[in-house]
């Protein structure tokens, strides 16, 4: 998982957004709490970068979660604009994964535990059969034209029109989430949903 969020994010040699059309399958099971333990410092600050760290570099791809789940995700971050396993995702396609134990605590626009933000520029965009379990904080000051999304899930989803939509189905959070600060939105499951379509999807967390 790191190594693809270099492929996306565009460091360590990889070209940024690198993986339009392309399909990433999860084989196994994965427990990151030693991998986000060793990128924070000794203040608890960092621990995971987010797949897609903004707009000029977000997946582009499909990732196939397989059935699998991804526990010990961690991440304190205050200087990011999205956070979340992935951060920022436009046209892609996210199936068939579950989030355990994920602990997020940031001062970031878009937060959520599977993704940041979700969006469908030129396509449909699609999440389907994912899960989040876990705490999530987020003290985000918006404006009075810039706020912050915050969700279990997802923080932020928007299409443009049908087709290019976001489509989000049997998925759900169990997530306790908390926003604090001005203009910041806060949802269990998904914090703003623009032009999307959400089926048989549900929260239970606080």
């Amino acid at each position: 998982m790191a190594e693809l969020a270099k492929i996306v994010n565009g460091t360590d040699g990889y070209t940024a957004n690198d993986c339009e059309g392309k399909t990433f399958v999860l084989t196994t099971d994965l427990d990151l709490t030693s991998y986000c333990a060793a990128q924070t410092d000794g203040n608890g600050v960092g621990g995971w970068t987010a797949i897609g760290t903004g707009g000029s570099n977000a997946l582009a791809g499909t990732f196939n979660g397989n059935g699998h789940k991804i526990s010990g995700l961690y991440i304190n971050d205050t200087t990011s604009d999205y956070v979340g396993l992935f951060g920022c995702c436009d046209d892609a396609s996210i199936y068939d994964l579950g989030l355990e134990d994920v602990n997020i605590t940031a001062s970031v626009q878009c937060c959520g535990g599977l993704a940041g933000g979700f969006y469908a520029s030129d396509l449909t965009t699609t999440v389907s059969s994912c899960y989040t379990t876990g705490q999530i904080v987020n003290t985000y000051n918006g404006g009075e034209y810039d706020y912050g999304a915050t969700g279990g899930l997802i923080g932020e989803c928007s299409g443009i029109d049908n087709p290019r939509h976001v489509v989000i189905t049997n998925c759900y959070s169990e997530c306790d989430v908390r926003g604090n600060g001005y203009n910041n939105n806060v949802g269990g499951l998904i914090s703003c949903a623009l032009t999307s379509d959400i089926t048989n999807c549900y929260t239970s967390g606080d």
